[in-house]
């Protein structure tokens, strides 16, 4: 199996360090994989920082202007070769197997069109630890499944991200990442791919170190980011009547609430009792921001679909 390794970076060059510096202490063959850096017109080094390394790995440096990371992870797909692509961002640090996991997997289920992994919040912020379980509950909770005997999930309701690798084929027949998205756009392509029939599978006990410098400010600012594009894309896919109305403070309290008794089964089942008590009111906070969002999302789309109903009919 031969793979390309896609890093999409952006401002942070100590961070594609870091990752870059973890790709070199794989265990997989060095001749396996090539490295693709893309960077999304950063006004930091970041060339500097990816040719430290070419003595060390087979990489391509490549930069774009800025567009955001669906704009990179496709000029990283432009530049793929090889059976599969991965995709990391650069604070990502993946651990020495993580080709070796995704090349067992795709040994053991061959029918797969991508695999994805879980990812541990790393950084100074305590709202990591919300973050984390905020992750781990949604991902879990959303697969509407239950683990295979390794850990791995196969569901057509999660999004295409964490570190995926992908058949390069899968791209032959399917869209690649929606560039008119800043954020979402994992999500928007599950949901393609789902229409598709294509499951993702989601090996919940494998961990990339994900090193998130983020206060709680900016994990908050992060869910309004997801919600914003979430709404975008079930508004493309089910367009609205000129001022429709779907999401009400009603539901969305109700989606608020409604999520804590399942996140409470689900965190004793797998023994995070403890961390789900201490980390619930972050969790209800990040919660109400996102739906929060949505309805206002929802109800500005309403104005707007009725202003251009107007316009329409004068």
């Amino acid at each position: 199996m031969n793979f390309t390794i896609v890093v999409m970076a952006y401002e942070r060059p100590a961070g594609l360090r870091r990752c870059l510096s973890a790709l070199t202490r794989f265990r997989t063959d060095r001749a396996s994989f090539r490295v693709v850096v893309v960077d999304d017109g950063s006004e930091a080094d970041i060339r500097s920082v990816a040719e430290e390394f070419e003595d060390r790995l087979s990489l391509l440096y490549r930069r774009i202007p800025h567009a955001g990371v669906a704009r990179a992870r496709n000029a990283g797909l432009e530049e793929s070769s090889g059976d599969f692509v991965a995709f990391l961002a650069d604070d990502h640090e993946p651990p020495p197997d993580y080709l070796d996991r995704a090349i067992d997997f795709f040994e053991r289920v061959p029918d797969a069109e991508l695999i994805t992994f879980n990812v541990r919040s790393r950084g100074g912020s305590i709202a990591r630890h919300v973050q984390q379980m905020y992750m781990e509950l949604t991902l879990v909770m959303n697969a509407q499944a239950r683990p295979d005997e390794y850990g791995v999930y196969a569901s057509l309701h999660l999004p295409a991200s964490r570190a995926a690798v992908f058949r390069r084929s899968l791209f032959d027949r399917v869209a690649p990442f929606d560039e008119s998205l800043l954020s979402g756009e994992d999500g928007e392509l599950g949901a393609r791919l789902a229409d598709a029939g294509v499951p993702v599978y989601f090996d919940r006990d494998f961990y990339i170190e994900h090193w998130e410098e983020k206060s709680l400010r900016d994990f908050l600012q992060q869910r309004v980011n997801y919600a914003a594009s979430f709404h975008e894309v079930l508004s493309r896919r089910n367009p609205p009547a000129p001022g429709e109305r779907r999401w009400s403070l009603a539901r969305c309290a109700r989606e608020v609430f409604g999520r804590v008794p399942p996140w409470a089964r689900l965190s004793r089942e797998a023994g995070w009792t403890g961390r789900f008590v201490v980390t619930l009111p972050g969790l209800l906070l990040f919660l109400t921001v996102f739906y929060g969002t949505m309805w206002r999302q929802d109800r500005a789309q309403a104005r707007g679909t009725l202003r251009a109903a107007a316009r329409a009919r004068s």
